[in-house]
Parts: structure tokens; C-alpha cells; sequence
């Protein structure tokens, strides 16, 4: 989450950036794929969020989701929320 904030905030400063869109991950969403089962329709959309990861269950998925929350909080004109390239958009 810091290396997230130092990033957006830095380009935000920074007069050559003109935009930043965050890489989102799909473990941001899901904590793995048995979790999809309780996603209504599973469907992901911007709402779902990886609740069931922990540092002893999927630990890399559980450090996506609140760096991701961090690039939505930060935005600013120069930077986007998160793209997901592990989803389609509907």
C-alpha cells in the first residue's frame, strides 16, 4: 500500500507524467478461484473486493486489495483507478 501511495503521489508531482492507470490484479477481487462460488452470478464488478484472503491464506492476493483500495483513495487528474487485465468488461 505505501509503494502504491509513494508511486501516484511522486507522478502527481512530477510535470511529465500526464497519466497513471494502476494494474489491478484479479487476487484484489478474489482470493482464489473456490471464492468465485459465493460471488453473486459471478460476476466481479468495481464493488467486489477479496475478503477472504489473510498473511496465512493467500498472502500475495491479500497484499492486492488494499493497495488497490489505495490507488482508488488517491486518485487524482492524473491518476485512474485501477484497470483489471484479467477481466472483460461487459
Amino acid at each position: 500500500m505505501h509503494g502504491t501511495r509513494n508511486v501516484l503521489r511522486t507522478a502527481n508531482d512530477v510535470d511529465t507524467v500526464e497519466r497513471v492507470v494502476p494494474t489491478s490484479s484479479v487476487a484484489a477481487m478474489i482470493g482464489d478461484a473456490v471464492d468465485i462460488l459465493s460471488v453473486p452470478g459471478r460476476i466481479l464488478t468495481e464493488e467486489s473486493w477479496n475478503t477472504t484472503s489473510s498473511l496465512t491464506r493467500e498472502p500475495y492476493s491479500f497484499s492486492k486489495t488494499p493497495a488497490e483500495k489505495e490507488a482508488w483513495r488517491s486518485r487524482t487528474r492524473r491518476t485512474a483507478g485501477a484497470s483489471s487485465p484479467s477481466t472483460r468488461a461487459s
